[in-house]
């Protein structure tokens, strides 16, 4: 993997892009956090109840926070690849734009099971700033708590390498693996994991007083 990130990439793009793909989560959540709880509690989503159902709206807010996110992406992306080519001018700007171009789809994928777990927590809540606070809580509490018992329960000589494997955070360097069988794997369960809390947030939504 060092490789391929380092030797047969731009090194200093797919540095940026790992320090990336640390700050995905923060952002995206940051992003996406205010999907419906601040029409939940102005009673806001009434009026377009008469007009289309729950699961539309449910949705709709979902891909508009996710093309949101997704052109923050590859706006923050390319220019960090245009800086390199016209501050540094060390790499050829084929490589950078291609690389920069599959940094963009990974990130994108990897910002899927955050922004829908956004959707499921906003539906849950009545304040933005609820919200917020819940939709941090839920995309970086367990990914805490899991690294917290892998470091203790690691030191007992367990082998607990699949632990971190149990939140899409721990799948996210398979977006950038040289093998394309890793590549398709950390996709799937990115995919995976938001159609999990996709289904999860319309069955509370179905149910929510709006």
């Amino acid at each position: 993997t060092t490789i391929h990130l380092l030797q047969e990439h731009p090194a200093l793009l797919s540095m940026a892009l790992l320090l990336m793909i640390y700050i995905v989560p923060f952002a995206v959540s940051a992003a996406s956090f205010n999907q419906t709880a601040g029409d939940i509690g102005t009673r806001g989503l009434r009026f377009l109840l008469s007009r289309t159902e729950r699961p539309n709206i449910f949705l709709g807010r979902f891909l508009a926070a996710l093309f949101f996110v997704s052109m923050s992406l590859v706006l923050v992306v390319f220019l960090v690849a245009i800086y390199l080519h016209f501050k540094l001018d060390i790499y050829p700007a084929s490589s950078l734009f291609l690389w920069a171009s599959w940094g963009c789809v990974a990130f994108i994928f990897y910002a899927l099971p955050y922004v829908a777990l956004a959707a499921w927590v906003s539906c849950c809540m009545r304040t933005p700033f609820s919200a917020l606070a819940m939709t941090y809580l839920a995309a970086l509490g367990p990914t805490l708590l899991l690294m917290i018992a892998k470091g203790i329960l690691g030191s007992m000589s367990m082998d607990l390498d699949w632990l971190p494997l149990l939140m899409p955070w721990g799948w996210k360097f398979h977006l950038f693996s040289s093998e394309l069988s890793q590549v398709v794997q950390g996709g799937a369960v990115m995919v995976g994991f938001t159609v999990l809390f996709l289904l999860a947030g319309l069955m509370t939504f179905r149910r929510r007083d709006l």
